[in-house]
């Protein structure tokens, strides 16, 4: 004979309790002085970031090219 089982309850599934959560969300009192120096300074992260991995790509792909000539002996060593 086939047990009946109960249904779960909703948050058993789930990563939190949404009980927990039931407070709205609010944006941080920041004036837009300081907004705007944050979003200023996301930039300059990004953009080092960018530089950052285009010359590492550049550095790997030059390394690559010197590793091919040294193993076909077209560089002198």
């Amino acid at each position: 004979m086939k047990q009946q089982l109960q249904n779960p309850a909703p948050w058993i599934n789930s990563r939190h309790n949404p009980e927990q959560y039931t407070d709205q969300y609010t944006e941080p009192e920041i004036d837009d002085g300081a907004w705007d120096e944050i979003l200023r300074l996301q930039n300059q992260a990004d953009t080092a970031m960018s530089v950052a991995m285009f010359l590492g790509g550049l550095l790997v792909m030059i390394l690559m090219v010197a590793y091919i000539m040294w193993t076909n002996h077209l560089i002198i060593h």
